[in-house]
């Protein structure tokens, strides 16, 4: 097991909801951009903190995470997205820590070894879930890329065995940290099964990762018949955004706390 140290510790998240999740528990110092993508520099106590929001597409998600890591050198990595539940136990709201994370290839997931997470990392994510008093569970993630998430991906990636989420992104952070012998850890908090039906919603965000209203407006006014959908998938996500500010201030103790 790899030693957490008291270095930078980098996060990582996909869109503009969840960056405002992890940033309001974070001391904002300093915004900027790697890559083409925002990253933000603060601290938690004694301790540096970067934060950078990825967006969508695994080409832009991969040059960030590299891009991030090799001017920052961060000592740990933390992979904090929103993501649809597999199981119907995992409920909406639920924060699921994930042990392995793998990729899909469009009809299975990939066979190399999964990047797993590190065991001190994950040691501390179960105290911050603890602390905030919120239903968790150790669990698998598999990253469905943006172009490979059509209808016939998702229902043949939800019938895949063993996951507990699918995420839209998160392989990307997870395969640069383990590449670099950087300890990681991604930390997922359930949609349920919103997702499903909104799922268009993903092909109307912006690549930076936030919805763009007119582009919404264009798509929902000639069907009126989906907007009840959406409102449901908005008041999911906002209840997982909460959920994702409360574990990341508990876990930012938790680090802080680390020698």
């Amino acid at each position: 097991m790899q030693e957490v140290t008291s270095g930078v510790l980098a996060i990582f998240v996909g869109l503009m909801a969840e960056q405002w999740a992890v940033e309001s528990q974070v001391e904002v110092l300093q915004r900027t951009e790697l890559a083409g993508c925002p990253v933000t520099l603060g601290s938690v106590g004694r301790k540096p903190v970067v934060v950078c929001r990825t967006g969508l597409g695994d080409r832009r998600g991969r040059a960030a995470v590299q891009a991030v890591l090799s001017e920052h050198a961060p000592s740990a990595v933390v992979s904090a997205r929103m993501a649809a539940s597999v199981p119907d136990e995992v409920r909406l709201g639920d924060l699921v820590l994930c042990e392995k994370t793998y990729s899909w290839l469009g009809h299975t997931r990939a066979p190399e070894p999964a990047p797993e997470a590190d065991r001190r990392l994950l040691m501390l994510a179960e105290q911050a879930a603890r602390g905030a008093s919120m239903r968790y569970t150790l669990g698998d993630v598999l990253t469905l890329w943006r172009s490979a998430a059509g209808a016939l991906d998702r229902e043949r990636a939800m019938n895949l065995g063993g996951m507990a989420v699918v995420d839209a992104g998160g392989y990307a952070v997870a395969e640069a940290a383990r590449d670099k012998r950087v300890p990681f850890v991604a930390v997922r908090v359930a949609l349920g099964r919103v997702i499903d039906v909104g799922s268009e919603v993903l092909s109307l965000a912006a690549e930076r990762g936030y919805l763009r209203p007119a582009r919404v407006a264009l798509y929902y006014l000639p069907r009126p018949h989906r907007v009840p959908a959406l409102v449901r998938l908005a008041v999911g996500v906002r209840k997982a955004t909460r959920r994702l500010a409360s574990f990341t201030g508990g876990f930012l103790r938790e680090w802080d706390l680390e020698p």
